[in-house]
C-alpha cells in the first residue's frame, strides 16, 4: 500500500479516532499523541493488515486500545489538577479553573462508582461525543444495551449529585 492510498483510507477516520482517544485520556495533547502512535503503527504494518469493510470500527478500536496503553504507560492520574491550572496567573481565572477542575474531579469520582463498562460508555458518549452507533462499533454492545446503560448511569449520577449537594 502506498502513502496516497493509506492516507485516503485513514484520513476520513482521524476525527473519530481523536474523539475516542480524547474520551479515554481526557487530554487533547495526549489524544493527539495517541492518534499519531496509531497512525504510525498502522503505517508500519500497512502491508500486513488487510483493512476492508469495517474500517471505522477498526481504527476506533485501535485508538481506544492505544489510549488505554498510553494511560497505563504514563500512569496518568486524571483527578489531579493539570499544569494549565497551575500556570494561570489571574486570580479570577485561577478560581474558575480550580472550580472547573474540582467539578471534573467530582464527576470522575462519581463515574468511578459505576461499572467499568458503564464508565466507558459514558465517557465515549459525553467526553468523546460519540453517537450510539459509534459506541456500538467500539464496544460491540447492542443499541438497546447502550441506551439502557446510559439511562441507568444518568439516573445514578443524578442521585449521587443530589446527595453531594445536600
Amino acid at each position: 500500500m502506498d502513502a496516497v492510498t493509506f492516507k485516503q483510507i485513514v484520513t476520513p477516520h482521524y476525527k473519530e479516532m481523536y474523539r475516542v482517544a480524547l474520551a479515554v485520556t481526557r487530554n487533547s495533547d495526549d489524544a493527539e499523541d495517541v492518534v499519531q502512535d496509531v497512525l504510525e503503527r498502522l503505517w508500519i504494518k500497512r502491508n500486513d493488515i488487510e483493512i476492508e469493510s469495517k474500517q471505522k470500527g477498526f481504527f476506533i478500536l485501535c485508538a481506544k486500545r492505544q489510549a488505554i496503553d498510553h494511560i497505563k504507560r504514563h500512569n496518568l492520574n486524571m483527578g489531579k489538577i493539570n499544569e494549565e491550572a497551575m500556570m494561570v496567573c489571574d486570580n479570577d481565572s485561577t478560581d474558575r479553573v480550580l472550580e472547573e477542575q474540582d467539578h471534573k474531579y467530582s464527576i470522575d469520582l462519581m463515574l468511578k462508582k459505576l461499572s467499568k463498562q458503564t464508565q466507558d460508555i459514558m465517557r465515549l458518549r459525553i467526553f468523546g461525543e460519540c453517537e450510539i452507533s459509534e459506541i456500538e462499533e467500539i464496544t460491540g454492545m447492542s443499541n438497546e444495551s447502550i441506551r439502557t446503560n446510559l439511562s441507568r448511569a444518568r439516573k445514578k449520577l443524578r442521585e449521587m449529585h443530589q446527595m453531594l449537594n445536600r
